[in-house]
């Protein structure tokens, strides 16, 4: 009878354990998911099994678009004065979904090379860029150039970037970092150009809600090479924007104003 129940004890303690253990599991994959992941235990590929790091930015806030993001976004372009669509920004538009799919694919490849989930978020994240570029592209009537395919671009100085970038984000951890940081930084400035070319409000939003998430992104890849202890020089942006953006944590709210300046 005393084996019995000692038995018992011990099943009850076990079931227990893995209640908990996956409680704490699925927290971490939620948190992994919101970009409020704690980076504890995760192991990188070459580099033993050590303490991992912060997963998706660390603590506190997204990577700046979600499906709600994206339905809210969609509500204020729906609501923005349109005006006629000049060959300019046609151009700007098609490019930067484009842009953004790059952007997309190569951090689809570092995932698969690093399993980093910071990749894998912000690969996520992009997708919701290029379908919120995709919302005017369909609403001035604009086809989408090339295909879906990873590295296939219709702008062929893209393509040899893709080709660029994934060669040298495989060299290394902190490579991959860079060449994250690198992406927003480009697309950032991108952004800022084609946002002086246009007089549409609602393309003036989108680009404004698009270089919102792009610093995010990039928050976030720093945040990642400062634990590495690298610091990231602007290649494309300013300096002092570059400072500008970290001086701020987090950016949640969608942008409404197309002449807003950070």
């Amino acid at each position: 009878m005393k084996k019995l129940i000692t038995v018992t004890i011990v099943m009850m303690f076990a079931g227990l354990f893995l209640v908990a253990a996956g409680q704490q599991d699925t927290n971490y994959e939620r948190g992994l998911r919101n970009g409020t992941g704690r980076g504890a235990g995760m192991a990188v590929p070459g580099r033993g099994n050590g303490p991992g790091r912060a997963a998706a930015g660390g603590q506190g806030g997204s990577y700046g678009f979600d499906s709600r993001f994206t339905d809210d976004l969609k509500s204020v372009l729906a609501d923005a004065d349109t005006g006629s669509l000049s060959q300019q920004e046609a151009e700007g538009l098609l490019f930067m979904w484009e842009e953004e799919k790059l952007a997309r694919d190569v951090y689809q490849e570092l995932y698969e090379t690093w399993n980093l989930p910071v990749f894998r978020n912000i690969a996520m994240s992009e997708e919701q860029h290029m379908e919120s570029v995709g919302m005017l592209l369909d609403a001035y009537g604009l086809e989408k150039a090339g295909t879906g395919d990873a590295g296939v671009y219709e702008d062929s100085g893209l393509v040899s970037l893709y080709a660029d970038l994934t060669a040298r984000g495989k060299t290394s951890v902190v490579d991959a970092l860079k060449v994250g940081a690198l992406i927003e930084d480009l697309d950032i400035h991108d952004l800022q150009q084609n946002l002086e070319l246009t007089d549409n409000d609602d393309i003036s939003i989108l680009y404004q809600n698009l270089m919102k998430g792009s610093r995010n992104h990039l928050r976030s890849f720093l945040r990642q090479l400062d634990r590495e202890g690298v610091e990231y020089e602007a290649q494309y942006i300013s300096p002092e924007y570059l400072e500008r953006i970290l001086s701020i944590n987090q950016e949640n709210a969608v942008i409404r104003d197309p002449d807003y300046m950070l």
